[in-house]
């Protein structure tokens, strides 16, 4: 028998701080696929839709497309942009909903629209409006979920990324599209509990790969084993979004037994708060950690890789917005010589450049457009020539989301600095650099540079982990900076470890 299916996907990281809002534009300028181009993009592809599509259970699922949407995280999405994705899901279920079997949504789970505190949840609530609750709606989501109760109430299933990086997107799409064939079968009857200790945990603490959050991956996983759990969900919240539920939670997924997803979630609850004080850290600054690379490259071969910097605070996969200059006048101000920087986003920059041309000499102004509420911004001029100019086009060959597709619009390649030997990607559109392509991409062998600084905070792993000679994680200024407590915070629940002190024996309450 076929059963017909909903498909969609509406993803966003909502960093409240930040001072740019997120319209239809700014996911136009990652991805927006309608209808059966979904498939198409998607199709053979890394992506959560493409392990969906890959499952066996496909074979007996008749798919209703509506739009896959994706921006890079930012500020709030505007109203506007949010009716708009969440009206072309809903209409399709509107004018199929007589014959939908169930939905199959991939969501981010940390979406906060203008004048609301959640997206995924509003949106589950206008489907069930539409198909009703007996209807299965299985839902993936990224680790980084800030979860409403609503979400937890609406949906049958969740399934949360188990890795940071993400690279089990694929898994993720199989297991929901087997979990939602049985469901629609009734061969499960899912039921959802949730517990939420309450940490906020560093987002490098987060490394599934490395440190203390592999001991709780490895306690999800175990408890799965217990019978009657379907899925423990890891969710490592995402800090910087003011929201009453921002932060670690547990949602677990058991087949008719809530007693089993409650205690489960408590056992897995109760074992990170036991280890809470490790899921925080300190970090050197700008100037400090340049000075760390100096000394690195100094007792390194040139074949042993390059020294990264990552630029946490201007990492625009997490809604920074990815125009300071402060690791660039570190770089310049601390002499490092030959180093490379992706990703500085500056259109103006660019068309400057471009208006040059290539094998021209340039002064451009970079960085601090739009300003920054929490951390002041100067912009830095910069002297060199303009080295390549690229469409900014190209595809994954990482281990993360490999295949899709990314567009940076267009690109500058800048070499400035005294003497015109670090290279700075000047781009059109956000994008954090976790993909080394995105050098290859401007004539730049990322393996041969002796110091790449990179504007993300843990994805980069995935791909630069394995010719990368050591890494120094950076405490740099801006709206995703890792620490919290420069940040003002009205919607959160409190209290929340480590913005808070609190005792050990403050949780749990049941």
């Amino acid at each position: 028998m076929t059963h017909s299916i909903l498909v969609g996907e509406f993803k966003h990281e909502t960093n409240t701080f930040a001072p740019n809002e997120t319209d239809r534009a700014a996911f136009q300028a990652r991805y927006e696929h309608f209808g059966e181009a979904i498939f198409e993009a998607f199709r053979d592809t890394g992506s959560t839709i493409g392990g969906f599509l890959d499952a066996p259970e496909r074979d007996a699922m008749e798919l209703l497309p509506t739009v896959a949407a994706s921006a890079t995280p930012g500020g709030y999405v505007t109203t506007e942009a949010y009716e708009f994705y969440t009206e072309e899901i809903c209409s399709t279920a509107r004018d199929h909903a007589d014959a939908i079997d169930g939905v199959f949504l991939s969501l981010h789970g940390a979406m906060v629209p203008e004048g609301m505190d959640d997206g995924e949840g509003p949106l589950l609530a206008e489907l069930r409006d539409i198909l009703g609750m007996d209807i299965p709606i299985v839902v993936t989501l990224d680790p980084h979920t800030n979860i409403a109760d609503q979400t937890t109430e609406l949906a049958d299933v969740l399934l949360a990324y188990e890795t940071y990086p993400h690279v089990d997107h694929v898994a993720r799409g199989q297991q929901a599209a087997g979990l939602l064939s049985a469901a629609i079968e009734d061969d499960i009857d899912p039921t959802i509990r949730i517990e939420r200790p309450p940490v906020l945990p560093d987002f490098p603490k987060m490394n599934t790969r490395d440190g203390p959050m592999t001991d709780v991956v490895d306690r999800a996983r175990a408890l799965e084993d217990r019978d009657g759990i379907l899925k423990v969900n890891l969710l490592f919240g995402f800090n910087h979004a003011d929201t009453p539920w921002t932060g670690m939670a547990i949602p677990v997924v058991a087949d008719g037994d809530s007693a089993a997803a409650t205690e489960a979630a408590r056992e897995l609850a109760q074992y990170i708060w036991d280890r809470h004080e490790r899921l925080v850290a300190e970090y050197p600054d700008p100037a400090m950690a340049v000075e760390e690379a100096k000394t690195a490259v100094a007792d390194k071969r040139p074949e042993d890789g390059p020294v990264l910097l990552i630029d946490i605070g201007d990492n625009p996969g997490g809604g920074g917005v990815e125009n300071r200059a402060d690791m660039l006048r570190a770089l310049i101000d601390g002499g490092i010589e030959d180093a490379g920087v992706a990703v500085q986003w500056d259109p103006d920059a660019v068309a400057e450049c471009i208006d040059a041309g290539v094998g021209e000499h340039v002064t451009v102004e970079v960085g601090c457009h739009p300003a920054d509420e929490y951390f002041p911004c100067e912009p830095i001029e910069l002297e060199g020539s303009v080295k390549a100019i690229t469409d900014g086009w190209f595809t994954n060959h990482g281990p993360q989301a490999t295949g899709v597709e990314q567009q940076l619009g267009r690109t500058v390649r800048l070499e400035c600095g005294p003497s015109e030997d670090i290279s700075v990607l000047l781009t059109e559109h956000r994008y954090s650099p976790n993909d080394a392509e995105v050098w290859r991409q401007a004539g730049i062998i990322p393996e041969r540079e002796p110091v790449l600084v990179l504007k993300t905070v843990n994805h980069f792993r995935a791909d630069y982990e394995s010719f990368a000679s050591e890494i120094i994680l950076v405490d740099s200024p801006g709206t995703f900076a890792v620490d919290l407590s420069r940040f003002e915070w009205d919607r959160l629940e409190r209290p929340r470890f480590p913005l808070d002190s609190m005792a050990d024996d403050a949780y749990p309450d049941w």
